[in-house]
Parts: structure tokens; sequence; C-alpha cells
């Protein structure tokens, strides 16, 4: 799964962003992920709260946090997630983090959301294409978490997998 970061001009307002942060891009794609953390910190520093850059710097950061290994990361993804009314970075910088610590169901909700900020997100239509569709439940009329169809989901879905 390859990450695609490319954008390098706010579309929302044309203007560019703050040179660490196209550092941080290029560290990033090279997946040299301390790199890019420490360049993306450093835009961050630059912006304030307020800023409409925050929390894509702020998503860029926990997403690297997280890619070098440090679990924190994915609280800063989910904050500027919370916070983001525009950007689908933001949101697939957060699926990308919740799939990496394994958290799949966070990851589709996460997507979710996305879409319904930018329903034409090329990266997030991507994602949705890599993590597919959930089966439906075993047992219909139980809900998905009970034990039974958990038990029976993993059989059928070793199964399904061997032949």
């Amino acid at each position: 799964m390859t990450i695609d970061h490319s954008h390098t001009t706010n579309t929302m307002t044309g203007m560019e962003y703050h040179p660490a942060f196209y550092q941080g891009l290029e560290h990033f794609s090279s997946e040299n992920f301390s790199a890019a953390l420490n360049a993306f910190s450093q835009a961050l520093k630059s912006v304030s709260s307020s800023s409409s850059y925050y929390n894509k710097y702020l998503s860029f950061v926990g997403l690297s946090s997280v890619l070098t290994g440090d679990r924190s990361g994915l609280n800063l993804c989910r904050r500027a997630a919370k916070d983001e009314h525009f950007d689908g970075d933001v949101f697939c910088n957060l699926v990308h983090a919740e799939l990496k610590l394994g958290h799949r169901k966070q990851a589709v909700q996460a997507m979710q959301k996305g879409f319904s900020v930018d329903a034409e997100h090329i990266p997030l239509i991507e994602l949705q294409e890599y993590i597919g569709e959930r089966r439906p439940p075993i047992i219909p009329f139980l809900p998905r978490d009970n034990f039974l169809n958990r038990f029976l989901g993993k059989i059928s879905y070793k199964k399904t997998t061997k032949e």
C-alpha cells in the first residue's frame, strides 16, 4: 500500500505550504519517517491552531509518529480529523494510522467521515478499494460483535481463504 501525498498547494486558498512541509513530503515519500516527522513538526510549529494548515500539518505529524513506532501519533491524527471540515488528506492520514495499528473498524469510520468532507478525494477512494467491504455477519439477527458471529466468521474466513 502506497500513500499518495503529492498535493503541494492548498486547494482551498491556492497558497503554498510551509517549506518544511514540502521537505516532510519528500522524506515521507522516501519512507524516511523520522526525518519527515521532524520536518512536519517544524511546519506545525510555524502556524497557530487557528490556521487553515494546522490540521493538515498535525495529521502528518501524527501519521509520521505512528510510522516511526509511536502509537500516540494516532491521537494527533484523530484530533486533527475531529476539527477538520475541508481537507480529505487529514482523513486519509487518519485511515492509514488506524490501519497501521490494526484498527480496521475505526479506519472505515474515518474514511466515511472523510467522504462526508470530500466525496471525490482520490486517495480516499483508492483506500476504499484497498480496504474492501466487510462481509455481512454470519448470523444477521445477532450483533456483529457477538461471540458466535465472530467465532463463526473466523472459521468461515479461514475456510474460504484456503480454497
